[in-house]
């Protein structure tokens, strides 16, 4: 029994010797993690602090001894893209499709303004205009050429034309109006009573 203990006791202090055999080594500050141990979180460094690392341990590490790799600085980043040179070009801007001008409107005709037709001249008045009122027998003359001679009624019209001169016969001059070249009509004497008189158309030439 006494051999035993013994025994256990020169292991121990073997066992502790040796370890501390190894103490002195140069090895990493880092402790061995084992096999399957999570690695603990890594501290952050505050945004800004230049030179300040964090120490992260690989998961899954089985070797014993591993070391941790030193993380780099804050202010380094191994994934950052390469600045753009300085004077690059810009990338061509491509230009603008010009748009298709509009269809001009085409422009509204104008309608032309309908011509009325001119109306018709005026029918120049006869030379001489007889208008009976009564009854009345009488003769007329165109520049020395009898032109009608008759009886006139009531309501009855004469009319002549071309003559300069008219040489007209009545046997009741209150029976009868006469207009010479449009102008008004009238009497010329009284009722029942004969009556001979000249009139002269103005209008037409003088005989040469």
């Amino acid at each position: 029994m006494g051999a035993a203990v013994f025994v256990v006791l020169a292991l121990i202090v073997g066992i502790v010797g040796f370890s501390g055999g190894f103490a002195g080594d140069d090895e990493p500050t880092g402790a061995a993690l084992p096999a399957g141990t999570p690695s603990a979180p890594s501290s952050a460094s505050p945004s800004g602090s230049a030179g300040a690392t964090a120490t992260a341990t690989p998961s899954g590490s089985a070797a014993a001894g591993s070391w941790t790799s030193p993380t780099p600085s804050a202010g380094s980043s191994s994934s950052a893209s390469p600045p753009a040179a300085a004077g690059a070009a810009a990338t061509p801007t491509t230009p603008a499709t010009p748009t298709a001008s509009a269809t001009p409107s085409r422009p509204t005709p104008t309608p032309t303004p309908t011509k009325k037709p001119a109306s018709a001249a005026p029918t120049p008045a006869p030379g001489l205009v007889l208008t009976a009122t009564g009854t009345c027998w009488y003769r007329i003359r165109g520049d020395g050429k009898i032109l009608g001679e008759g009886t006139l009624r009531k309501g009855q019209v004469r009319r002549y034309d071309g003559a300069r001169e008219y040489d007209i016969i009545l046997g009741n001059a209150g029976g009868v109006r006469y207009s010479v070249a449009g102008s008004a009509p009238r009497y010329r004497g009284d009722f029942g009573t004969p009556l001979r008189f000249t009139v002269v158309d103005r209008r037409q030439p003088a005989a040469g």
